[in-house]
């Protein structure tokens, strides 16, 4: 019942005239909250983009190494500089600047 009169009162609050009804330092905090949102969501596909090109690499190794064959491994090497390592190096800065961007977060007032 508390959680539903403190929900009313929000309410009552956020429908108040005014831009937004929300401060500028509330909208801040939310549009951060959004773009770090944003800037996980492409970490996670980024992140399952490297294993699968891991698991292309793992494949390709296997089939060279048990047919003698190195057609997976012929088509992988050319797109190692300009496909793979740009993605492995997104995933390991945006895992810093979104490890900063929660830091920050969680400890500002």
């Amino acid at each position: 019942m508390e959680r539903y009169k403190q929900r009313e009162e929000q309410r009552q609050v956020s429908d108040q005239p005014g831009p937004s009804g929300r401060s500028e330092q509330e909208e801040a905090v939310s549009a951060m909250r959004n773009a770090k949102d944003l800037l996980d969501k492409v970490l996670i596909a980024d992140f399952f983009f490297v294993c699968a090109a891991l698991a292309w690499l793992v494949a390709g190794v296997g089939v060279k190494a048990s047919l003698d064959n190195s057609a997976l491994l012929d088509v992988w090497y050319p797109l190692w500089q300009w496909v793979f390592q740009p993605a492995i190096g997104v995933l390991m800065l945006g895992a810093l600047v979104s490890g900063a961007v929660g830091w920050v977060q969680k400890n500002s007032p």
